[in-house]
């Protein structure tokens, strides 16, 4: 049964110093039914040009606009871990060879699951980015393998938006990947 949409003006208020707004939003619960609920989001500092309600509405209007026009999907509000997990583990191992399916698995497992409980569509190339940074702090990894895990959630997000769960540019296609070490000499040996 599809849902009908309707136009959401949002509630615009001001609490302390910042300004808030209060939105209704279908989100995928974990046992995939679909469930409306209330979000709060963070606007802006109640200074400068956001001294007015009437000035923060506009930024309201743009976190409402993929509700309002219909390009936002209940899905994108999934983690990303869920959505490896759940969508593009098994799209690899049906798509893939056996190898590539068993190396992105373990990419998955070892580096990016601490990091991926944030929602798909709110992640940004900033948060991209400092993932990354996160899992290079973490790991004694080289600049070769953080470029093997940067490569591996291009390929989530891409899938993603063929899948029409995301709507939004590819936040990996700029995030510059850490400073590390080197990668080591290989050696191959003789039998």
């Amino acid at each position: 049964m599809r849902r009908t949409r309707h136009h959401q003006a949002g509630y615009v208020f001001r609490k302390g110093s910042t300004w808030y707004v209060r939105y209704r939003e279908d989100v995928v619960l974990k046992d995939g039914s679909i469930e409306r609920v209330q979000k709060c989001r963070r606007l802006a500092e109640a200074a400068g040009p956001y001294h007015s309600k009437r000035a923060v509405q506009i930024l309201a209007e743009d976190v409402l606009r993929p509700f309002n026009d219909g390009t936002s999907s209940p899905e994108s509000t999934m983690s990303l871990n869920r959505f490896i997990e759940g969508s593009y583990l098994p799209y690899v191992e049906e798509q893939r060879r056996r190898s590539t399916y068993c190396g992105y698995k373990n990419i998955w497992l070892r580096y990016v699951k601490p990091d991926g409980e944030l929602p798909l569509r709110e992640i940004r190339t900033l948060d991209g980015e400092q993932m990354l940074k996160s899992i290079a702090r973490r790991e004694d990894l080289n600049r070769l393998t953080l470029g093997h895990i940067k490569h591996f959630l291009s390929g989530v997000f891409r899938y993603a938006r063929r899948k029409g769960v995301l709507n939004n540019p590819n936040p990996m296609h700029d995030v510059e990947i850490p400073k590390a070490r080197p990668a080591g000499e290989t050696h191959a040996y003789s039998l």
